[in-house]
């Protein structure tokens, strides 16, 4: 096997592993941190120093009927211009360092499959994982995304056009009543023009919790009880 270098803004490439009765799998990681210095900080507020971003590691079987994903480690979230950046954690999900776990039947000839696990939101453009994202700090839109979340997602492709649905417990709720849908038309290799959707088919409750952590309603219950 060969190691890869990652280039800024683009993600690590994946090492090919012989998997022998399993199949060819596909290796890959990352760790990333941050040196800042803040100006005009509060009263107790460190305005300077360095913190771990990510490191996470992930295997990947994306052949055949059978496929998973399985990424483990730490991980800070993405960092907003002008915040500290917050230290990597293997409890932001209430699966602790499992990031993402979940499996994928993929019919042969067929042009949809199926997933349930830990999964990604299907926005995801503002990732929590900076290798992942496309900007290199992120907006406010990234506090109003969900990220990632226990559930079973359905994707059907067709030509140019693709679409998925998710249901799950959106923001690491553990409340299963959370509905995401994602509509890709392909123009070129370069341009796509997607349509998403993501809200609550009901009502979270304030005493839940929000990324294992912090309850619903200290995360902002105008994040998790939403529509966008």
């Amino acid at each position: 096997m060969a190691l890869h270098s990652a280039q800024a803004m683009s993600g690590p490439t994946a090492i090919q592993i012989d998997g022998g009765p399993v199949g060819a799998l596909q290796l890959s990681g990352g760790f990333d941190g941050y040196g800042y210095y803040l100006g005009n900080v509060g009263s107790g507020v460190k305005d300077n120093g360095a913190e771990v971003g990510s490191a996470l590691i992930e295997l990947q079987k994306t052949s055949g009927v059978l496929q998973f994903t399985v990424e483990v480690g730490s991980n800070g979230g993405a960092t907003t211009v002008g915040t500290t950046p917050s230290q990597t954690s293997t409890t932001t999900f209430t699966t602790g360092p499992l990031y993402a776990g979940y499996v994928t039947i993929a019919p042969t000839g067929m042009p949809f499959t199926v997933s349930a696990g830990q999964l990604a939101s299907l926005e995801g453009f503002e990732s929590g994982v900076d290798w992942n994202n496309a900007d290199q700090l992120t907006t406010a839109i990234f506090y109003v995304q969900n990220s990632q979340n226990r559930g079973v997602s359905g994707s059907y492709t067709e030509g140019p056009v693709s679409a998925t649905l998710t249901f799950g417990d959106g923001y690491d709720s553990g409340v299963f009543n959370f509905l995401q849908a994602l509509v890709t038309y392909t123009i070129n290799s370069s341009n796509s023009l997607n349509v998403y959707y993501a809200g609550n088919l009901g009502t979270t409750g304030l005493n839940t919790y929000a990324y294992g952590n912090s309850t619903t309603a200290a995360y902002g219950p105008q994040f998790v009880n939403s529509q966008m």
